[in-house]
């Protein structure tokens, strides 16, 4: 946008920063003003606007028909979503949301809330030094190396799409850059209610009211939604969600054709965590069928996020049963050498003391030699 003061709203917030911008969407950080323009709160908000697109790609008149035409199925849908998602713990709050003009175009202005206290995926994974810093080192990134460390995320990360979906809401464009952290968390408690789902621009009520979802595909979305008939089911979040699963198992989503399916596809999905991260595969085999299953090509094949989660506590617990046993066991060893090192200790002073003995009677004999 190229004049933000055209936009109503512009005069109720004051714009800090840009966010980020792509899709269909660009988000800005603000602050509510009064009419005034005097702030009312400290609490920073994000403002998302329709992005459009001025490089020429597209005619003004192109931009201004298809905005007209999604205008009133989009802000239905928001507001849908808006009602479902309120007091959702793994989801940002939609605090309010509008239908305005910026001169003959209109727009959909919805304000959310701001997480400061939460950080993307990737970010939080850096503070736990599980992922780099540079650029070009996540390029070579090949995925958690513990079976643990892989569990926990993935596990919290589908409690937190299986609490979206038991709202009848689809998140509909999951991947890193829209799952938050609590940067505050650590590896060993992180839960799922620590995990924030944001950018609900493509979301989606299990009755959908016809809304076209076009944004550009990406490697996490389901192969299902090029097709011109599409309605979204939760199963498009059950392939993201694999997809999302095997960045952290191997470092990155290959490109999985519809003609990779059934034992293809798992021997597929088995051949490349074994080649970028043989450490996880070997302890943790599971990663292969829970990949497997949630990627499938036809989205009937897929399962709930109810069912994945059930699959990914068993792994825990044990991990969890395993490390109560090691801890007992080097404990219990811990003892034995205690006991141990005082029975040498104890034992080292008695040879001690009759090895004095012995030589106290030898030199008593050869004493008693030398005066004969």
């Amino acid at each position: 946008h190229r004049d933000l003061h055209s936009f109503p709203t512009r005069r109720s917030s004051d714009l800090l920063s840009e966010l980020s911008r792509g899709g269909f969407s660009v988000a800005f950080l603000a602050i509510p003003c009064s009419a005034m323009g005097e702030p009312i709160s400290e609490q920073q908000v994000v403002l998302r606007f329709p992005y459009i697109d001025t490089s020429g790609k597209f005619s003004q008149r192109e931009q201004t028909e298809r905005l007209r035409t999604t205008d009133q199925k989009a802000l239905d849908e928001w507001r849908f979503t808006r009602r479902r998602l309120h007091k959702c713990p793994c989801a940002t709050h939609i605090i309010d949301l509008d239908s305005q003009w910026a001169g003959d175009v209109p727009c959909i202005v919805t304000v959310q809330q701001f997480l400061d206290n939460h950080v993307p995926l990737t970010r939080w994974l850096t503070d736990q030094n599980l992922f780099p810093s540079s650029d070009r080192e996540r390029l070579q990134w090949q995925g958690l190396h513990h079976a643990s460390d892989w569990t926990r995320v993935t596990l919290a990360i589908a409690r937190a799409v299986e609490n979206v979906h038991s709202r009848r809401v689809i998140h509909a464009d999951l991947w890193p850059p829209n799952v938050f952290v609590d940067h505050s968390r650590t590896m060993v408690n992180l839960q799922y209610s620590d995990i924030r789902l944001i950018d609900f621009g493509e979301s989606a009520t299990f009755f959908p009211t016809g809304r076209e979802l076009t944004q550009e595909n990406h490697p996490y979305r389901a192969p299902e939604r090029e097709e011109a008939d599409f309605l979204p089911t939760e199963q498009i979040d059950v392939y993201s969600f694999g997809k999302l699963a095997m960045f952290l198992a191997a470092g990155g989503p290959p490109e999985l054709t519809k003609h990779i399916v059934g034992r293809q596809r798992r021997k597929f999905v088995r051949d490349y965590v074994k080649r970028h991260n043989p450490r996880l595969l070997d302890a943790c085999p599971e990663v292969v069928d829970v990949i497997a299953r949630c990627t499938a090509f036809d989205p009937v094949d897929r399962p709930s996020m109810p069912e994945i989660a059930a699959d990914l506590r068993p792994q825990l617990a044990i991990e969890r049963d395993w490390k109560t046993h090691s801890q007992q066991m080097r404990r219990r060893a811990m003892g034995m050498a205690r006991r141990y090192q005082k029975l040498f200790a104890g034992g080292k002073h008695m040879l001690r003391q009759l090895v004095d003995q012995r030589i106290n009677s030898i030199d008593g004999l050869l004493d008693g030699f030398d005066s004969e």
